[in-house]
């Protein structure tokens, strides 16, 4: 197998590596090596990250793992988890009216979410083809022919008049146009190089078990790194319901070290000069890789209503409003009425547009009718077949005016049903949640007042 010269980090030695092997032995100090290739050919937007061979001491020597573990602490309670689950359930257009009196909570947990915090240090070198470029304007003649009436105006087509009963053709004339263009104007290419120093890129990996790629980018969203974190021990996840951790050390830290190459890609790009880039490559080395756990509370509440189990989850940051529901009650009724009223608000617009254009047809039929009804006085034909034209024209624009104003009426009075019917279906909603909230109220008494208020409505679901 080929054999790959390598400067030991310790001694200053040269020594051999067979590329085939995962590992080595400096032969004078005894140090150990390994070989790590990164991924290759990843494509980043323009980039291709196609390091070869990168070679690191020993990952024990550059790898370090926190023994202490952090979490965020619990700042807000079940009631306020519960009445924020309420909220949110009213705040859906097409949730039922009665969803904050009949959603059943059938669990609250307190959960701890891990996540693997790294901070990754390296350095990298890049080389490019820098291409600079400049947008420049010409113009491109061309020939075209117009068209001149007898009182000199210019027309795109041809065609004719008539003048005293008689026919005259438009005279065609040619010439030349310039049509102004843009092109790309290359000024220079250039082989480009240049270095990161070295940098601590900050990276956090999901470690739960694989759930939907929507929990997992909702919450991996909830935490930051400038959050205040305490310090915790084994003790203190054993009071909460801790999601297990679902990936190797090994594991995390190859995504975080993608991540971290992804990012080093991303710097060395920025600085490339020139217009544009191309053959992007670069290289590099990490010199210390630092991991630490750390835990984000969340709460999660499952409910029931008319038979069927939701999820909801929300920050335990009483300070911060995110929250997960990706599916939750819907009233059928409160849909098709909602869709109806649509339905007739787009179709009473429709409408209104027709009528309008029947109108301006009208006008510009009378127009028409009345500008060649004043150049052909002479002839008696000309003058009824004109004046039935004008009396169309004018029977457009009285009818499309009117009906266009009908329909108006309609499609205002549509979207004020609309915009009502809304806020009817919010105002209630919002006073069951409120009357769900006093506590000197028995149940027995908040569900016949609801039933009234229900009822009361007539929303004509």
């Amino acid at each position: 197998m080929p054999l790959i010269q390598v400067q030991c980090k310790n001694c200053g030695a040269n020594f051999s590596m067979d590329d085939s092997m995962e590992t080595g032995t400096c032969s004078s100090c005894g140090s150990q090596y390994v070989m790590d290739k990164p991924p290759v050919n990843i494509n980043i937007g323009s980039i291709n990250l196609s390091d070869g061979w990168v070679f690191s001491p020993e990952k024990k020597d550059i790898f370090e793992m926190s023994k202490t573990e952090y979490a965020i602490p619990f700042t807000r309670d079940d009631r306020q988890a519960k009445q924020d689950l309420l909220c949110k359930l009213i705040s859906y257009d097409n949730s039922p009216i009665d969803i904050a009196y009949k959603a059943n909570i059938k669990s609250i947990k307190r959960e701890y979410y891990p996540f693997a915090f790294f901070e990754i240090t390296g350095i990298a070198d890049w080389e490019a083809t820098s291409i600079w470029e400049h947008i420049e304007k010409y113009q491109v003649p061309r020939s075209e022919t117009v068209y001149f009436d007898r009182q000199g105006r210019e027309h795109s087509k041809p065609g004719s008049e008539y003048i005293n009963g008689n026919r005259y053709n438009y005279r065609p004339q040619t010439r030349t146009v310039y049509d102004t263009k843009t092109r790309t104007v290359t000024d220079n290419i250039e082989r480009t190089s240049g270095s990161i120093s070295p940098v601590t890129i900050p990276v956090r990996v999901w470690v739960s078990p694989a759930e939907s790629d929507y929990l997992k980018d909702s919450i991996s969203g909830w935490i930051r790194l400038d959050q205040e974190y305490n310090e915790i021990d084994d003790q203190y996840l054993k009071d909460f319901d801790t999601i297990a951790i679902g990936k190797t050390v090994e594991e995390a830290t190859e995504s975080a070290k993608l991540t971290a190459q992804k990012e080093f890609a991303n710097r060395a790009e920025s600085e490339v000069p020139g217009t544009r880039f191309e053959d992007f490559s670069i290289s590099g080395e990490f010199s210390r890789i630092f991991m630490v756990y750390r835990y984000l509370p969340v709460y999660h509440i499952s409910y029931e209503y008319d038979g069927t189990e939701f999820e909801y989850l929300i920050t335990g940051v009483e300070q911060e409003d995110l929250q997960y529901i990706k599916e939750h009650p819907v009233d059928e009724g409160i849909e098709k009425k909602a869709a109806a009223i649509k339905r007739d608000i787009s179709s009473l617009f429709w409408s209104e547009v027709a009528w309008i254009i029947m109108a301006i047809a009208g006008g510009l039929i009378g127009l028409h009718a009345l500008a060649f009804l004043l150049s052909n006085l002479q002839s008696a034909l000309n003058i009824v077949i004109c004046s039935i034209f004008l009396l169309i024209g004018a029977g457009m624009i009285f009818f499309g005016g009117r009906k266009s104003s009908e329909f108006n009426k309609k499609h205002y009075k549509a979207k004020k049903m609309q915009k009502d019917f809304k806020e009817n279906v919010a105002s209630l909603k919002q006073k069951i949640y409120d009357l769900i909230q006093d506590d000197s109220i028995p149940d027995e008494g908040k569900g016949a007042t609801i039933e009234g208020w229900i009822r009361e409505a007539d929303l004509g679901l």
